[in-house]
C-alpha cells in the first residue's frame, strides 16, 4: 500500500501540543516520540496499523533545510500565473510568516473520508494556524481550498 505525504506550514508547536490536538479530535491513540536526524517527530498509531507521522522542522539558522523549503515554496507561488491574485498573496503571506514546517506521512494512504487521520491532520493544522499543502493544493485548516497549482480557488468549483 502507498503512503501520502503532505506539508503543514504554520506556527511552532511542541510534540505535547500536537498530541493534545490529536487526542481532542480522535480520542486516545498510541503515540511514539522520535528524534530523526536532529529533528523531532511524533508517530500516531491507529488500531489497525495505520499511522500518521508529524516530522517537525524548525527555522534554526539562515540557509537551513527550513529556509530552503520556505524559499522554494514562496518562489513557486510567486511565479504561479493565476487570476486569483488575492489567494496567491494569502498563500505567500502564510508561508512567509510560518515558523515551522510539519512533514506529514500517512501510511497507508487515507482509507476514506471517515479516516480518523483527517481529523488529526486538520486539528493539528488548526492548532498551528497552518495551511496544508498536498503537492497539488493549499487548503486552510478548515479544509477549504485556498489555491491549487492550476491557479484555481474554492470559488472556481462552486
Amino acid at each position: 500500500m502507498s503512503d501520502k505525504r503532505l506539508s503543514l506550514f504554520g506556527n511552532e508547536l511542541s510534540r505535547f501540543t500536537i498530541r493534545e490536538a490529536v487526542i481532542g479530535a480522535c480520542g486516545t491513540l498510541e503515540f511514539e516520540d522520535e528524534d530523526r536526524n536532529g529533528n523531532e517527530s511524533l508517530l500516531v498509531k491507529g488500531k489497525h496499523g495505520e499511522t500518521i507521522r508529524f516530522n517537525l522542522l524548525l527555522n534554526r539558522y539562515p540557509g537551513d533545510k527550513f529556509s530552503e523549503i520556505a524559499f522554494s515554496a514562496v518562489a513557486f507561488f510567486r511565479n504561479l500565473e493565476t487570476s486569483a491574485v488575492q489567494a496567491k498573496h494569502e498563500v505567500i503571506k502564510r508561508i512567509g510568516e510560518m515558523s515551522m514546517v510539519f512533514g506529514v506521512v500517512i501510511e497507508p494512504d487515507f482509507l476514506g473520508d471517515d479516516d480518523w487521520r483527517w481529523g488529526a491532520l486538520f486539528s493539528v493544522a488548526e492548532s498551528a494556524d497552518a495551511v496544508v499543502f498536498d503537492g497539488f493544493s493549499v487548503v486552510a485548516s478548515n479544509g477549504d481550498l485556498i489555491l491549487n497549482l492550476e491557479g484555481k480557488t474554492e470559488d472556481d468549483f462552486l
